[in-house]
């Protein structure tokens, strides 16, 4: 029984009421692999948090040793153990391998003793006191709740007035100064349709504003998202290269000619950072030829009202091109518009 219990990297979900929720994790050296006397990975990476040992202010650099079946970490050094995005730790545990020393351990925060650390916290550094000793660290076992969610996040634009966002899980209240747009191709052109006040959740965008941080406030609002927006999305940094498409980024060249670029030549693959977007291009369609769209004042597009301005793009709810539009509910440039 005891056996099945010591895992490399445990996981206990814990429900309580409501989406908040709790969970532990249990990592344990003697059964990762390391060599004898060797360096140890930097970080080392569990499912729910990561700990980086390091010599700090000390002269030895931690290592995994058979004898105790632990990692050395000697005076001066630090143990950083860090929770995953949207986590927070609540309880570490320690469980010390034998044959070591005791020398004292101190804290950057919350409460400390006998091998038990308890608080609030992302990030905790644990450091190693005293001129000569070291500890021995045999397990580690950290307790993390859902952080919960802010209400807010700082969006940052650069000198050349554009970014991109994406966020699958929240609303956001386009902030004064800014306007956000959705992407559509006409033919090897792309057009920008402003979204209005609110990015809906999924909503992929290009931003526009003045350099520097824009506060982005979380909204509860119901807002349907652009049925031909082509842009889309990452909340974490994937790389992407789904075979049938051509894969663009919001880039300069030298800081000019801002526009939508192969970020590798041929464009077959793309590095979407955390929360950004990028323009993908089925292969086969005419657009895939190029290798840059330009985006300056002309691409920005205005929603439109009459039959009298059809020689636009016009997309039906499916996001099929109609070429010769009647009266109903069409898509151009993004938006919904009604031909009277």
């Amino acid at each position: 029984m005891k056996k099945h219990l010591r895992l490399f990297c445990v996981t206990l979900l814990l429900v309580a009421c409501g989406t908040m929720w709790a969970g532990e994790e249990s990592i344990t050296f003697s059964e990762k692999g390391y060599l004898n006397g060797r360096d140890l990975p930097h970080p080392i990476s569990c499912t729910n948090f990561s700990l980086n040992f390091d010599k700090g202010t000390g002269k030895t650099v931690p290592s995994y040793y058979n004898d105790g079946q632990s990692i050395r970490l000697y005076s001066g050094g630090t143990l950083t153990v860090a929770s995953k995005e949207g986590l927070k730790i609540t309880k570490i545990v320690f469980v010390f391998g034998s044959g070591g020393n005791t020398n004292a351990i101190s804290v950057d925060g919350g409460e400390y003793s006998s091998g038990t650390w308890s608080g609030e916290a992302t990030k905790v550094v644990f450091t190693v006191g005293g001129t000569k000793g070291h500890r021995r660290f045999a397990s580690v076992t950290v307790t993390y709740v859902a952080d919960a969610a802010p209400e807010s996040i700082s969006v940052s634009i650069g000198k050349v007035g554009y970014s991109t966002l994406y966020y699958s899980d929240r609303s956001l209240e386009v902030p004064e100064g800014v306007k956000a747009y959705t992407v559509t191709v006409d033919g090897s052109r792309i057009n920008l349709a402003e979204t209005g006040s609110i990015v809906p959740a999924g909503e992929a965008v290009v931003l526009k504003g003045a350099a520097g941080e824009h506060v982005f406030n979380v909204s509860n609002a119901t807002v349907e998202k652009a049925a031909a927006n082509l842009l889309k999305g990452c909340d974490e940094a994937t790389a992407v290269s789904e075979e049938g498409y051509k894969y663009y980024m919001l880039a300069t060249k030298n800081g000019q000619n801002l526009g939508f670029y192969y970020e590798v030549a041929g464009g077959a693959t793309i590095n979407c950072k955390a929360h950004k977007a990028y323009l993908p291009i089925p292969s086969d369609a005419p657009a895939a030829a190029k290798s840059f769209f330009p985006i300056d004042d002309s691409t920005t597009a205005i929603t439109l009202g009459t039959a009298d301005e059809a020689e636009q793009a016009f997309f039906n709810l499916a996001g099929q091109r109609v070429e010769s539009p009647r009266r109903g509910l069409y898509v151009v440039k993004g938006k919904k518009v009604l031909l009277k």
